[in-house]
C-alpha cells in the first residue's frame, strides 16, 4: 500500500466518522490513562503500609523481646522468693523449737512467751503448712504451768 492509498482511504472516510471514531479513540485513552493512574497510587499506598506493617512488626519484635527479658527476671525473682521462703521456714522451726525447748527445760513459761510463741506457730502452719515435732512441741509446752510473777523467780 502505498501513501497515496491510504490518502484516498482517508479521503472516503466521512468527517463526521473520523471525528466519533477520535472521540472514541480519545475517551478509551482518558479511561485508560485514569485506570493506571489509580492502580499506581494504590501501588504507592500498599507500598506505604508495607512500610508501616514492618514498623509494626519491628515494635512486636522489640516488645516480644522486652516481654522475654521480664518473664526471664520474674522466674529469676520466683526462684529467689522461693529460696528465701525454704529458709525464712527452717528459722521460724529453729525459733519455735528453741524456744519450746527453753520453756521445757525450765518447766514454766510467761504469759507473753506462751501468747508470742503461739503466735509464731500459727503464722508457721498457716503460711508454711508446718506440722508435725514442731505442733508436739507447742502441745507440750502450752500445757506447761504459767508463771504470775516470773521476774521475781528471776526466769525471763
Amino acid at each position: 500500500m502505498n501513501t497515496e492509498d491510504a490518502w484516498t482511504l482517508i479521503g472516503n472516510i466521512a468527517l463526521n466518522d473520523l471525528v466519533t471514531w477520535l472521540i472514541v479513540l480519545g475517551v478509551i485513552g482518558g479511561t485508560a490513562y485514569k485506570f493506571f493512574i489509580k492502580i499506581f497510587n494504590w501501588f504507592d499506598e500498599i507500598r506505604e503500609h508495607q512500610v508501616e506493617y514492618s514498623e509494626l512488626i519491628e515494635a512486636v519484635k522489640q516488645q516480644n523481646n522486652r516481654f522475654d527479658k521480664i518473664e526471664a527476671a520474674l522466674a529469676l525473682m520466683r526462684e529467689s522468693f522461693k529460696e528465701q521462703k525454704e529458709f525464712n521456714f527452717k528459722q521460724v522451726r529453729n525459733t519455735i523449737v528453741h524456744q519450746c525447748d527453753l520453756a521445757l527445760e525450765k518447766g514454766a513459761i510467761t504469759p507473753e512467751k506462751k501468747k508470742s510463741l503461739n503466735e509464731l506457730y500459727e503464722e508457721y502452719v498457716h503460711v508454711f503448712n508446718g506440722n508435725s515435732y514442731v505442733s508436739s512441741q507447742i502441745a507440750r509446752v502450752n500445757q506447761l504451768p504459767i508463771l504470775s510473777n516470773y521476774k521475781e523467780e528471776g526466769i525471763e
